[in-house]
């Protein structure tokens, strides 16, 4: 290979980041066009989120020049002339199926009409739309707005869960028998489960206090939280108080939450009122004024952080107000009141009052730490806690199973070829993970003839009596053709060679920090330097099986 190119090519990396010139926008104010300098032109090395759209609802980072360089743009808009045809089949998004309450009842569009669950196969499975508000929490999803949620329950005979669909005819998938064509070669699938996180609230005797919490935000219409709490009586000596110093919150988010609350009941959906501290939003006023609504931000101010001292003040005014001071060696500064204050809640007599944390993150605990916690009112009770609205999943395999007209084959996460190494936990992996499979390891069928598709929770060929129960979502079930599924280091534009295409992204971040997808030497820095490139060269041409 000719190295003084690659070495020349890596010595013209241009810069990119602020641009000061014409931003070549649409009349709008908000799209960028063809010959805008903000395409490509945004932060080198950002990492978009599973579910991160533009303003279109598009994908937020893409080729929008053609050059092979995948970069976000700057703005609101991601540009894109690459209008290529998909390289996959899709085989469900689950973006066509509406939920029963949002659409008064059951639809034409339902999930069930398509894919069967244990009402129909008598297994432990029930499955919905992610959308579905019975859920609670945030609505999940791989890429685009839906999922499938996979309820699952193998607690009882026959101690497995199934869900399975037809490939073609009413009520199908609609993608047909033959998955030969196009030389489809890999069936892809995304899941996300939940581990088993349980919170825990520390009482240390010594005036300090200790909560780990899961918990996807204290939020919307609904909480996923730690509480710890007493009880107290409203109708009784006001005003009802309680302060806090939150020494510490980890930052597991930016919106991680720990700080004070009142609560009517321990439902998620539960009327409240809490000032919190957060790692990177600073602090924070809010309510849910009955049960089930949105949640409202009364207000937020930023750049406080721990150790810093909140207090939640229900007067004899019947008026909550929330304060804030700065923290001077242990003892608070000057209180400041954030937010108006909030009158005209229907409460009931007895409220619970203590302390609450969330990690905004569902596959993290986050440790607060509090101190200097006092309560003034007709307060009752011991210190109590529970988690609120956490999903915690029991451990089991999952696998998918294809059907010809005469036989099948199952195969488990994440070894197709060896049952043995079935993933026991494969439910309690959090992020949102891929599963690739072979399609020529299900050597038992007939590929031309595929008519039907199963995904389960258990080992179906093994039940074991006591599996367990928990919530799966499932999405973007696509037949991918020629796709490696072992991509040899460097091959970023993922089209399982090393080559030019590869060097050029390389290039375009030469030098810089925290670009991960390009940092290929493991060393203490992650600095994309002449290692990298080592490792680069070393694969050069190397292509994926």
């Amino acid at each position: 290979m000719e190295w003084l190119q690659l070495l020349t090519a890596i010595s013209k990396a241009a810069g990119r980041g602020n641009i000061d010139a014409d931003p070549h926008l649409t009349p709008d104010g908000y799209h960028l066009t063809l010959y805008s300098p903000c395409i490509d032109a945004g932060e080198r090395c950002y990492i978009a989120g599973p579910n991160e759209t533009d303003i279109d609802g598009e994908d937020r980072i893409m080729d929008g020049d053609c050059d092979y360089f995948f970069n976000i743009d700057m703005g609101a808009d991601e540009f894109r002339t690459c209008y290529l045809e998909p390289n996959y089949l899709v085989v469900d998004d689950f973006e066509r199926y509406t939920d029963p309450i949002r659409h008064g009842g059951w639809t034409d569009s339902n999930i069930t009409d398509v894919w069967k669950d244990g009402s129909e196969n008598s297994t432990g499975s029930y499955i919905t739309i992610s959308t579905d508000p019975r859920i609670g929490g945030p609505i999940h999803s791989h890429k685009g707005a839906k999922a499938m949620a996979y309820f699952y329950d193998n607690n009882s005979t026959p101690f497995y869960s199934e869900a399975y669909a037809d490939t073609n005819g009413l009520n199908s998938l609609g993608i047909g028998t033959d998955w030969t064509l196009k030389d489809v070669n890999l069936l892809s699938l995304w899941f996300k489960g939940f581990p088993d996180l349980d919170g825990s609230f520390t009482d240390n005797n010594d005036g300090t206090y200790m909560i780990e919490a899961d918990g996807w935000d204290i939020w919307d219409t609904s909480d996923g939280l730690h509480y710890g709490y007493k009880m107290v009586n409203i109708l009784g000596d006001l005003p009802v108080s309680i302060t806090a110093r939150v020494f510490s919150v980890e930052n597991t988010h930016e919106w991680a939450k720990a700080g004070v609350m009142f609560r009517s009941y321990l439902d998620p959906d539960s009327q409240n009122v809490a000032i919190v501290l957060t790692p990177g939003r600073g602090v924070s006023f809010q309510h849910r004024d009955s049960m089930g609504d949105e949640t409202i931000d009364e207000e937020t101010i930023d750049g406080n952080v721990a150790p810093h001292w909140v207090r939640l003040t229900f007067d004899a005014s019947f008026h909550f107000i929330a304060e804030h001071a700065e923290d001077n060696d242990g003892t608070p500064g000057t209180w400041l009141q954030i937010g108006e204050d909030l009158a005209g809640l229907y409460l009931p007599a007895d409220l619970y009052i203590g302390l609450c944390v969330t990690s905004h993150n569902e596959c993290e605990l986050c440790t607060a730490e509090f101190s200097d916690v006092n309560m003034t009112g007709t307060i009752s009770g011991e210190w109590e806690s529970q988690d609120i609205g956490i999903i915690s999943n029991d451990p089991e395999s999952m696998y998918v199973v294809l059907q010809d007209g005469d036989s099948n084959a199952i195969m488990y996460y994440p070894d197709p070829n060896n049952p043995d190494n079935a993933d026991p936990n494969a439910t309690q992996h959090c992020p949102w993970t891929e599963w690739e499979i072979d399609l020529n390891d299900f050597s038992d069928v007939n590929l031309a003839d595929v008519q039907r598709i199963y995904l389960g929770i258990g080992t179906k060929d093994n039940p074991t009596p006591g599996g367990g129960s928990g919530l799966v979502y499932i999405d973007d079930i696509r037949l991918y053709p020629s796709r490696c599924l072992d991509r040899p280091a460097g091959d970023f534009t993922c089209d399982c060679v090393v080559d030019y295409r590869d060097l050029k992204i390389m290039t375009d971040v030469w030098l810089y920090t925290g670009c991960l997808r390009a940092d290929l030497y493991e060393d203490v820095n992650d600095i994309i330097n002449f290692k990298d490139f080592a490792v680069l060269a070393d694969n050069w041409l190397e292509e994926g099986i």
